[in-house]
C-alpha cells in the first residue's frame, strides 16, 4: 500500500481530501503544522505528499525549501496559488498544481503518479468490501464473521467491541460496510450511528443495526439514518447475506 503525506492547516478541507485517498486505498497521514511535517518526513519515506501553499509559521519558501530533499512526487492542492510567485514553488518534486476546486483532477493524477499497475491493481479491488462487525459478544461475533466469510468470500472482515474501538479501526482503516449490535458496553451502538451521522465523511456508510428487541420508537429513532437497515437478533444467514448484498447494491448505484 501507498503512502501519502496530505499538508494543510485546514482541518476539515484536509480530512475530506485523507478520505477520497483512503477510499482509493492508500495509506494518509496528516499534518497540519510545520512541526508536524518536519516530524513525518523525518520518520518515515513517502510515496507522494500533497501540500498546500502555507502552514501556520511556515510560508510558501520557507514549506517548499522544507520539501527540497524528498525523493518523491510532490503536488501542490491550494487556494493561494494565485498569490504566489513562480520561484517560490518551481522545484523539480512538484508534479502538479492544483487549486482546491479541483480535488477530481488532482485525485486523477495521483493515480497517473502512482503508475498504471498500481492503478490497475486499485481497479482489481475496487469490489473488494471492508466489513466492520460491531459486537461485544465473542461467540455471536464470530458466528456472523463465518456467516459473512462464506457469503463473501473476498472481502476483508474487521472487528470491534463497541462503538469506541470501531471509531478508532475506521480511522485507521477503509470500512465499506458495518454490521452492528445496540446494546454493548462503552459506547453503545445508537451513540455510534448518532456519531456516524454527524460526520458528513461517514453518514452515507451502510449498516445493518442487529437488536434483539425491535420496538416502535427505536424504528422511529433509527429512521433519520437512510442507509441503516434493522434486523433481528439472531437473524438466519440468509437474512444477513441477502441485507448485505440489498445494500450494497444501493451504495453502489448511489
Amino acid at each position: 500500500m501507498k503512502t501519502i503525506l496530505v499538508v494543510d492547516h485546514e482541518g476539515t478541507g484536509r480530512k475530506l481530501l485523507a478520505g477520497r485517498l483512503q477510499i482509493m486505498d492508500f495509506e494518509v497521514v496528516e499534518a497540519g503544522s510545520l512541526e508536524e511535517v518536519q516530524r513525518e518526513l523525518a520518520s518515515r519515506n513517502f510515496d507522494m505528499v500533497i501540500s498546500d501553499l502555507k502552514i501556520p509559521e511556515c510560508d510558501t519558501g520557507c514549506l517548499i525549501q522544507k520539501y527540497k530533499t524528498l525523493k518523491c512526487p510532490l503536488l501542490i492542492f491550494t487556494d493561494k496559488f494565485h498569490q504566489e510567485s513562480d520561484a517560490d514553488w518551481k522545484i523539480g518534486q512538484v508534479k502538479g498544481v492544483f487549486h482546491k476546486s479541483q480535488r477530481a483532477d488532482l485525485l486523477k493524477k495521483v493515480l497517473d503518479l502512482v503508475g498504471w499497475s498500481a492503478g490497475k491493481e486499485l481497479r482489481e479491488r475496487s469490489d473488494q468490501k471492508n466489513i466492520l462487525l460491531i459486537e461485544d459478544s465473542p461467540t455471536i461475533r464470530n458466528m456472523i464473521r463465518r456467516i459473512l466469510q462464506k457469503s463473501f468470500p473476498d472481502s476483508v472482515i474487521r472487528e470491534a467491541s463497541d462503538g469506541r474501538e470501531a471509531l478508532t479501526e475506521m480511522s485507521n482503516k477503509k470500512v465499506d460496510f458495518i454490521i452492528t449490535d445496540l446494546q454493548m458496553p462503552g459506547m453503545d451502538g445508537q451513540t455510534f450511528l448518532k456519531i456516524l451521522h454527524n460526520n458528513p465523511l461517514l453518514k452515507n456508510k451502510p449498516v445493518i443495526v442487529l437488536s434483539s428487541s425491535i420496538t416502535s420508537q427505536l424504528r422511529e429513532e433509527l429512521g433519520p439514518y437512510e442507509s441503516v437497515r434493522l434486523l433481528a437478533k439472531p437473524s438466519s444467514a440468509e437474512e444477513i447475506s441477502e441485507t448485505v448484498t440489498s445494500l450494497m447494491k444501493a451504495k453502489t448505484t448511489v
